[in-house]
């Protein structure tokens, strides 16, 4: 439900088969949020294959596959690239236009914490914080430095309820912390 759009007229709940991600960054003439396109999961290749297999996404109102997801380097790859545009001045409607759901990273900029606005017609977006050292308790009741980022979520509640919302910002979470899960839940 989080890579879905509502219609202009507000009737209709749009699922949408690109992940297209929309990225905030911060330029001379201000903030710009262009987007890398069709960036959807993947399964990882098996010992018998040679190519990345598409994970299907399908629920009761849309089953959607597409052969035009990127690998991570390319995902790396059109965020240089759309940055080095943005600074000039230099995007394409192209690069501005269909965002799915958005990623404002406020701790490049030293910023700790904000409550997203939702772009619309997108229904959800993060913001990530700057990655502090904080002290924090152990399991002894010790205090040990401990290295903490804040991430805040924006969903609109006409799509997303808070549960869905909390269901992912964990999901989300366990990944940042163990990445390997993620690439095993990918396979």
């Amino acid at each position: 439900m989080l890579n879905a759009s509502v219609s202009e007229s507000e009737t209709e709940i749009k699922m949408i088969a690109s992940h297209n991600i929309s990225v905030a960054m911060d330029t001379p003439a201000g903030l710009i949020v262009p987007n890398v396109k069709n960036v959807q999961v993947r399964h990882a290749p098996s010992p018998h294959q040679t190519e990345w297999q598409l994970k299907p996404y399908s629920n009761s109102r849309c089953s959607c596959y597409t052969s035009q997801a990127k690998s991570i380097m390319e995902i790396a790859k059109d965020l240089n690239r759309l940055q080095e545009l943005a600074i000039a001045g230099k995007l394409t409607p192209n690069d501005l236009g269909g965002g799915t759901f958005s990623i404002s990273n406020i701790g490049s900029i030293g910023g700790t914490y904000m409550s997203p606005v939702i772009m619309l017609p997108q229904v959800a977006i993060g913001a990530i914080g700057q990655i502090q050292k904080l002290p924090r308790y152990d399991a002894e009741g010790n205090v040990e430095p401990v290295r903490l980022m804040n991430v805040s979520w924006s969903g609109d509640h006409r799509v997303i309820d808070g549960a869905t919302m909390a269901r992912f910002s964990n999901q989300w979470k366990g990944y940042l912390e163990t990445p390997v899960s993620m690439l095993t839940e990918m396979s």
